[in-house]
């Protein structure tokens, strides 16, 4: 998502976690937000085969919303790319930048 950051060093093979989610009508940032969240928590999870990244996901929607504008995402997102955004897994959007917005992740250790 642009403008939306999160990061992981070697490529995984894609679980399919997060495809197929309903588009929300409107680009907002409550709803990119959440879709980051969920999908950085999953992957991490994934991506250290633990369970270590569970609980994080308000923190995580709280700082991106804290740092985002209705005004400023729904200028960043194109129709297609904010479906591709939902349409498409977590990994594909996140770390192969699938929809073509720039989305990534870094997982803390």
């Amino acid at each position: 998502m642009a403008g939306l950051t999160s990061a992981c060093a070697e490529e995984r093979p894609d679980t399919g976690y997060g495809g197929n989610a309903p588009v929300p009508a409107g680009i907002t940032c409550f709803a990119a937000c959440s879709r980051l969240a969920d999908c950085v928590v999953h992957l991490c999870n994934e991506d250290s085969a633990s369970s270590k990244y569970d609980g994080l996901e308000s923190v995580l929607q709280d700082q991106c919303e804290f740092n985002c504008s209705d005004t400023a995402l729904a200028a960043e997102f194109s129709t297609t790319e904010w479906n591709c955004t939902f349409v498409s897994t977590c990994r594909r959007v996140f770390e192969h930048d699938t929809c073509g917005t720039d989305a990534h992740y870094t997982c803390g250790d």
